[in-house]
């Protein structure tokens, strides 16, 4: 201070040039005193904000022998109000609501977008508990979890559903947080929420086509491979050493097709082969396609199991079971039926996907081609099987060998024709046919 006493003003302020010029201004003022805040820059210390205020020095007669300048740097209090402004503005602007809560969840503060998003007013808020928005939809557990999570300091994230003002329920995202004081002590609790219903029909609806494809998928495809192919993008080809390969055929197909319009020919395949699959899905067996009147299935595969030959003949019995109850009842309506040759032969096959655009699990091996060749071979109403297929199940059903036969391309083969046992009957009836229908539509 000793260094600057009797200095001109002015000299002393010559490295700020704006204050300077307001001394020299000085004294033109009237007023008895004066208090301005002054942006002032340097080269030293950059731009700082000060509040000048300006009084007036008299002696005992009223004469002015000077001026009494304070001046207080402002630059942080200033600074923090504009923090605090553009926080304000941020606040109010918000497309997220934005509560703000005494320690018993009493509401203290809304923005705008809690009132555009819940219906509620400023007015209707504050003084309220935010059980306003409870919507009965979450167990006691959950809001005990939320509390102790906040009530020790932490913050907590979630998603939940409130009601609004008018009754309807929503969905929002929340994240609620601690307020604390310079002493660690919490005082407020502050909720930031979003309005995600809209997400969440979104979301639901594209669950429900997932589940929709899904079920296609394994309408086409066996589960086993669906799930193969959802974890690894593709499939293997896989060589299974023995598997049961089953072929059935109409007879006289193309005589009877010919007399029927085209869509009760249709309708009429689809009510036959819909039992089909009801029949070799109750065995564990996989349906691999249709071809024409011909049908297609493999047990054994894509999960190998010892009983596969077993399994497959009781599904033959149980098919021929089923045609010959639905001849039974369309000769008496005087309707067109069909008779079943069924051909069954087992050992060693490969399975895979083939196609790209249109997938088809699908095996290969010579126990295919044995097993169509049972089937081009057998006879009316009977299952005929092959000798490997016939070592499998020997001891489990009776079998008539009917010796060499001749098939094409594989020239003499072993066939046995498998005796259905008395009394047995379809499991499959209309009912469970019309329902097996209606849910295929669905899917």
């Amino acid at each position: 201070v000793s260094e600057i006493i009797g200095w001109p003003v002015f000299q002393f302020l010559s490295h700020w040039p704006a204050l300077e010029e307001l001394c020299h201004q000085q004294s033109e003022w009237s007023e008895p005193g004066v208090q301005i805040d002054l942006p002032l820059e340097n080269d030293r210390v950059g731009e700082r904000i000060f509040n000048l205020r300006v009084s007036p020095l008299r002696d005992n007669r009223g004469r002015l022998t000077g001026r009494v300048m304070i001046w207080r740097d402002i630059t942080d209090v200033r600074r923090a109000e504009e923090k605090l402004r553009k926080l304000s503005r941020a606040v109010e602007q918000s497309g997220s609501a934005i509560i703000i809560t005494d320690l018993d969840g009493y509401i203290e503060f809304v923005n705008p977008a809690f009132t555009q998003i819940t219906g509620y007013t400023l007015e209707e808020a504050i003084g309220q508990h935010t059980r306003l928005l409870k919507s009965g939809e979450h167990s006691p557990e959950f809001y005990r979890e939320l509390w102790e999570t906040i009530g020790r300091g932490e913050v907590w994230h979630g998603e939940m559903i409130n009601r609004k003002k008018d009754g309807r329920l929503y969905w929002e995202a929340a994240t609620i947080s601690p307020v604390k004081d310079e002493e660690g002590r919490i005082t407020h609790y502050l909720a930031i929420k979003e309005d995600i219903t809209e997400r969440k029909r979104i979301e639901a609806a594209l669950v429900q086509e997932q589940l929709k494809s899904e079920g296609l998928l394994r309408n086409i495809l066996p589960a086993a491979i669906v799930d193969e192919m959802k974890e690894h993008g593709r499939v293997e080809p896989v060589f299974f050493e023995s598997a049961s390969i089953m072929f059935t055929d109409f007879v006289n197909f193309t005589a009877t097709a010919e007399l029927m319009e085209p869509k009760a020919l249709v309708d009429n395949l689809d009510r036959y082969f819909t039992a089909f699959d009801i029949i070799v899905e109750k065995y564990g067996l996989e349906k691999l396609k249709t071809i024409g009147d011909g049908y297609m299935c493999v047990s054994g595969v894509p999960v190998p199991k010892d009983t596969h030959a077993v399994d497959a003949v009781r599904a033959a019995i149980e098919i021929l079971d089923f045609t010959k109850q639905e001849k039974e009842k369309r000769q008496q309506a005087g309707q067109p039926y069909w008779e079943v040759r069924i051909g069954i032969s087992s050992g060693p096959v490969i399975a895979g996907i083939i196609g790209w655009r249109k997938y088809a699990y699908d095996v290969w091996g010579d126990t295919v081609v044995v097993a169509s060749r049972m089937e081009s071979s057998g006879v009316t109403g009977r299952v005929n099987i092959s000798k490997s297929t016939y070592e499998l199940v020997k001891e489990q059903f009776d079998c008539t060998y009917r010796g060499e036969m001749y098939a094409k391309h594989k020239g003499k083969i072993a066939m046995y024709l498998v005796n259905s046992p008395p009394g047995s009957s379809p499991s499959v009836d209309d009912a469970r046919i019309a329902t097996t229908q209606a849910a295929s539509v669905s899917n």
